[in-house]
């Protein structure tokens, strides 16, 4: 008996791609697209805007990805030599280095998500801003229509909602 399935176009901004790569949890979504990507039954909506935004910024991704987990566990092992209970510390200071030296392998872990990330776009539909587009998004800003309704520069999101 034949299967039937629906194929799903999806368009994904590029702060969820970017939330995506430096999350590790993130990682069993990535899967789920990978698989429905392989299967023919999803399709991304690829704006090269969102391509060319994710290369600009993968970079400082990689780079927070590692930095901000060890900031914190230095201020942790700070409290923790401060005001741990004397006769813990040092187990608990242990504990903590251990895990400070394997901050670097979640750093691996976002180079990781990045390059299967940048392999799902670059095997979606990728569709270029044209003139039409780019003349939408102005009008958007006219008539102060998301994502211009807030004081900020959301060109970019305005071409991507036009694409």
């Amino acid at each position: 008996m034949k299967q039937n399935f629906i194929m799903h176009k999806i368009l994904v901004d590029t702060c969820v791609w970017l939330d995506m790569a430096k999350d590790p949890e993130q990682q069993s979504l990535l899967n789920v697209i990978e698989e429905l990507v392989k299967r023919n039954e999803l399709t991304l909506i690829v704006p090269k805007i969102v391509v060319d935004e994710f290369a600009r910024n993968k970079d400082k991704i990689i780079k927070e990805s590692s930095q901000s987990l060890s900031s914190v566990l230095k201020r942790v092992k700070d409290v923790v030599d401060k005001f741990g209970d004397p006769k813990k510390k040092k187990a608990v200071l242990e504990q903590l280095n251990n895990v400070d030296y394997k901050i670097p392998s979640l750093g691996e872990t976002a180079i990781v998500s990045v390059t299967r990330i940048e392999k799902l776009l670059k095997g979606g539909t990728i569709i270029e801003a044209t003139d039409d587009i780019k003349l939408r998004s102005v009008q958007r800003a006219i008539e102060k229509r998301a994502p211009f309704h807030r004081q900020k520069n959301s060109i970019n999101d305005a071409i991507i909602i036009e694409t």
